[in-house]
């Protein structure tokens, strides 16, 4: 990068948190600190050079959201002031985002040469394993729309052994992802028919088993795999795409509830900018405000300690604090099946107060520093990093446990599996004829 333009960028940045942290300190408003965080947002921005899969250009807006959704629906009146912790809320989160910037701290302007060599001989081993999962997964999905069960509440509390065919969900990801790869890597070529069946089957699963999380991962792997492999998506489109996302997603949770036979919610068609952040997006802030209200009350500080729970939950052993937070605030909801999400944030809160937030957010950013500088080198960890992507979103409104758990079983551990059986399979040399032919077809 040009000398004069690199300083110029230190001088934006420098300036942008200066304003960030006199708005966040000074101001005494609601307002001060949504802007405080916007402003955040935007340093991040100056850092990755709105390079896509830069964790300064993803995960900053996204974090936002969940940040400022609900201090101000109080603010505009959509909900009642109940606590009033709303300014303190918005610093701590306007602190952990501040860490994560600090500690990911790499431009995007790094040149991005992704080894693809790793897909040869892949596909014959990886396409009959989606095509299984996707027969498995879909008995699973037969079964809950023949037995008439009538919310995820429900789904969640029923014992079919069928049950089990779930975690293949992921496994369906991770190979989509992989085939993805090697059409676009290899082939030179957008598999639209191919991702046009695994979009139709996503939204099979949307309907009957009202999980949207399936469909948008199968949707943001394809975009991020296009931009790196294919052809880079503009400023403007990321943009378009970012919103059409964020706005999708009370549309999609209303399809979750039509499948239901629940109705379509009410939605304000004069105000879709409250319907979508009176969703999913209020609740880190709510559970926040719970910790904060009752603090020294219905619970004190662990120093630590849950740092041993979320290591026995990837061990299937003890609970995880989400379960802990859930269990504690909102038992009746927790007897019927449901819950209502945790908080990293308040994860790290609850061990060492503000400081436990930075130390949260750090490690977070730390593990997500790893994975983007190794994803610009290697086809296999790219598809890791954006696979782990819509995991490290829904962190953050789980916990810590939840991140280990689902990036060690559902991510790590099955690339694992794929690999070891290929490079098992290459030591027969009938299977190395086998690949020659099958490859010319893939």
């Amino acid at each position: 990068m040009n000398r004069d333009i690199l300083y110029f960028k230190s001088i934006v940045i420098i300036f942008l948190f200066i304003l960030s942290i006199l708005l966040i300190t000074i101001g005494d408003s609601v307002w001060s600190g949504i802007i405080a965080l916007g402003v955040l947002v935007v340093s991040a921005w100056v850092f990755s050079e709105f390079e896509l899969i830069h964790p300064l250009t993803w995960f900053p807006p996204i974090f936002f959201l969940y940040s400022v959704s609900y201090p101000l629906l109080i603010s505009l009146g959509e909900l009642s002031n109940t606590y009033n912790q709303n300014s303190e809320i918005l610093f701590i989160q306007w602190l952990a985002l501040f860490t994560f910037i600090i500690i990911i701290n790499t431009s995007g302007n790094e040149k991005i040469e992704v080894d693809i060599s790793l897909l040869k001989n892949l596909m014959p081993i990886v396409i009959p394993i989606f095509w299984i999962s996707i027969f498995l997964t879909s008995i699973y999905v037969f079964y809950v729309y023949s037995s008439g069960l009538t919310s995820k509440y429900a789904i969640n509390l029923d014992n079919s052994s069928l049950g089990v065919f779930t975690p293949l969900f992921s496994i369906i990801v991770i190979s989509f992802a992989l085939i993805v790869a090697n059409r676009i890597g290899v082939k030179g070529k957008l598999p639209k028919g191919f991702i046009f069946v695994a979009m139709s089957y996503g939204a099979v699963v949307l309907l009957v088993l009202g999980e949207r999380d399936f469909i948008l991962k199968l949707f943001i792997v394809t975009v991020f795999l296009y931009h790196i492999l294919k052809n880079k998506i503009s400023k403007k489109k990321m943009i378009l795409l970012g919103l059409a996302v964020i706005f999708i997603i009370p549309i999609l949770g209303n399809l979750k509830n039509s499948a239901f036979n629940q109705g379509m919610k009410n939605i304000n068609e004069n105000n879709f900018i409250i319907n979508t952040l009176n969703g999913e997006f209020m609740t880190v802030g709510r559970n926040l405000s719970n910790l904060l209200s009752s603090e020294n009350i219905a619970w004190s500080y662990y120093f630590g300690e849950t740092l041993w729970w979320d290591i026995k939950v990837l061990f299937s052993t003890g609970v995880s604090p989400g379960a802990w937070f859930n269990d504690r605030f909102y038992p009746d909801l927790v007897a019927r099946g449901g819950g209502n999400g945790f908080s990293l944030v308040g994860e790290g809160y609850i061990n060492f107060g503000m400081l436990g937030v930075m130390i949260f957010f750090a490690m977070l950013a730390v593990f997500l520093k790893i994975l983007y500088k190794n994803a610009k080198k290697n086809v296999v960890w790219l598809t890791i990093y954006i696979v782990t992507i819509p995991l490290t979103v829904y962190v953050i409104r789980a916990d810590f446990a939840t991140l280990i758990t689902q990036f060690s079983k559902q991510i790590l551990l099955p690339i694992i599996i794929i690999f070891a059986i290929k490079i098992i399979l290459e030591g027969r040399g009938n299977f190395n004829k086998f690949i020659t032919l099958k490859e010319n077809r893939f």
